[in-house]
């Protein structure tokens, strides 16, 4: 069964025919996580205590399946079945559920497929969504925070790489208008992140506080905004980031200029507006706990969310019940903050899950994103019988506050798809960041094989990454470029070296194995890069 649709999004039944307990709307502006995989008792005292609207599922609330149901059945017994239960499961990059559920490609590879081939990539997207969506929908999660609608403008833009669809907005716009259909159809809420966008910016949100200056057009990076919100999208999250085009001080957490004047009053939008983690550096560096919730609200937020700390979930729920019942100007109307609460229900359960067809889907978009960005040495395919050295430096965790890169993937995809078409393998492990020391073994041990495969997983940002890459171009001339992480990686290539780069905009195991089947032959390179590279 489809959710009905009109030209401003959804038809919803109201949650609460109305709310007359203060206490209880300061409760539903907050959307906090919890510690573990169960609700222990001091979980419990919490919640009870602080009565969130909503709770959001990292990766430490997840150990299997029927945990996860179970964990959700709690909530409910504490909080009542309108709590709304959402998780942070983009695909790609960031995801929650590593082998519990689907895990599909991301954004940037559904970027590389419709690039060259639009009609396809959309197709697949909305596929992505609806499957996606179908699985969290029967786990009993209601909201899928994504997909990311920030535009990869910018090599230099640490927080978005591949979780961004590629740099064109009406690339961006088209697929994520097709996520945001098909996860509606599956019986769950998108969320349209990181309004404005913020893909001009250059610092990393969950470390510190981007600037964007003002000479930066901003319009671009609204276009996916603006269709996202006609496909029927009701929940809006904004950005950590000082966009001084619109408001020289404050970031559009904190701006009422982004948020009510240009989201509420330019794009007519009358859903939720939730802040990001008010837990990230942007926040936590600059500006005082009480005082981000008191201006997020004046902004014209609706939520708040707070992702990890019991102590600041216990003191935002005593601010918000405080500025209720005082009346607070900062709190804002209580009925117009009802009325968007109410405007976005639990969504009914559609389909049950399929995840035969959501593996299909997810290795067609890995397979046809794969790209041959150049290959100016003839060096693709490599022919069995080949001996092939394959660098492989470690992935790491770039934050503390959202840590999608915990260890769960290795090489093990990569090696078999490649010893499978009859390469001669050696894999030699190198740290994050390799040393000098590590780069000379590697050539040493590489020196008499026909092919290195130089991976890479964040060269751009990691000087000691992009030293071991430019070395190995630059002495071996079987050196193929393979970053595995970040398609920017490949701007690190010395400009007067040929160069062979191959990139499959992740690391997950379908890609992985679409990269080695590419890198042999096995099938043709059909990706297109949806950025723009600008060598260093």
């Amino acid at each position: 069964m489809r959710p009905s649709r009109s030209s401003s999004g959804p038809a919803f039944r109201s949650r609460r025919p109305c709310v007359t307990d203060l206490t209880t709307l300061a409760g539903r502006r907050l959307w906090i996580g919890i510690p573990g995989p169960t609700v222990e008792d001091s979980t419990r005292a919490l919640l009870e205590e602080v009565r969130p609207g909503g709770v959001v599922l990292f990766r430490r609330n997840v150990r299997s399946l029927d945990q996860v149901r179970e964990l959700i059945a709690a909530l409910h017994e504490v909080l009542g079945s309108e709590l709304l239960i959402s998780v942070d499961h983009e695909g790609g990059l960031v995801t929650r559920f590593h082998q519990e559920l689907t895990v599909f490609p991301g954004n940037m590879a559904l970027g590389a497929v419709a690039y060259r081939e639009p009609s396809m990539g959309e197709h697949l997207a909305e596929e992505q969504g609806e499957l996606s969506a179908r699985e969290l929908r029967d786990l009993g999660i209601h909201v899928n925070i994504a997909p990311v609608l920030d535009l990869a403008t910018r090599g230099d833009n640490p927080g978005i790489t591949i979780r961004s669809f590629g740099a064109p907005p009406e690339l961006v716009e088209k697929l994520g208008v097709a996520i945001v259909k098909g996860t509606l159809r599956g019986g769950v809420h998108p969320v349209l992140k990181h309004f404005p966008g913020k893909g001009d910016a250059t610092v990393d949100a969950h470390l510190d506080l981007p600037v964007i200056d003002d000479t930066s057009d901003q319009a671009p990076h609204l276009r996916p905004f603006q269709h996202g919100l006609k496909a029927g999208a009701r929940i809006v999250m904004t950005s950590h980031v000082i966009y001084r085009a619109m408001d020289s001080e404050r970031p559009a957490t904190l701006s009422s200029a982004v948020v009510t004047d240009l989201l509420r009053g330019d794009l007519g939008f009358d859903g939720i507006v939730v802040t990001d983690d008010l837990e990230m550096g942007a926040m936590q560096k600059h500006y005082g706990f009480e005082a981000a919730i008191r201006d997020a609200s004046s902004a014209g937020h609706d939520v708040f969310c707070i992702a990890h700390d019991p102590e600041l979930h216990h003191r935002a729920g005593q601010l918000l019940r405080e500025g209720a019942q005082s009346g607070a100007e900062w709190f804002g109307d209580p009925t117009e903050i009802t009325a968007r609460l109410d405007s976005v229900c639990v969504l009914p359960a559609t389909t049950a899950p399929d995840p035969v067809h959501a593996r299909t889907v997810a290795n067609a978009i890995a397979g046809r994103a794969v790209t041959v960005v150049r290959d100016d040495r003839d060096l693709i395919p490599i022919p069995a019988g080949v001996r092939c050295v394959v660098a492989l430096p470690t992935l790491r965790a770039e934050t503390g506050v959202e840590n999608p890169l915990r260890g769960e993937e290795d090489a093990s995809a990569f090696a078999e798809t490649l010893e499978a078409a009859g390469l001669d393998l050696e894999i030699v492990q190198l740290g994050t960041e390799p040393t000098s020391g590590e780069v000379d073994a590697l050539l040493a041990r590489a020196g008499s094989a026909a092919r290195l495969l130089v991976v890479t997983t964040n060269a751009r940002f990691l000087d000691a990454q992009r030293l071991y890459a430019q070395r190995c171009l630059t002495a071996h001339d079987g050196a193929i470029l393979v970053p595995i992480r970040n398609p920017f990686d490949a701007e690190v290539r010395p400009p007067d070296v040929p160069a062979s780069i191959v990139v499959s905009y992740g690391f997950r195991p379908p890609q992985l194995r679409a990269l080695g089947r590419v890198l042999t032959g096995e099938i043709a390179s059909y990706g297109c890069l949806p950025i723009e590279l600008n060598p260093l």
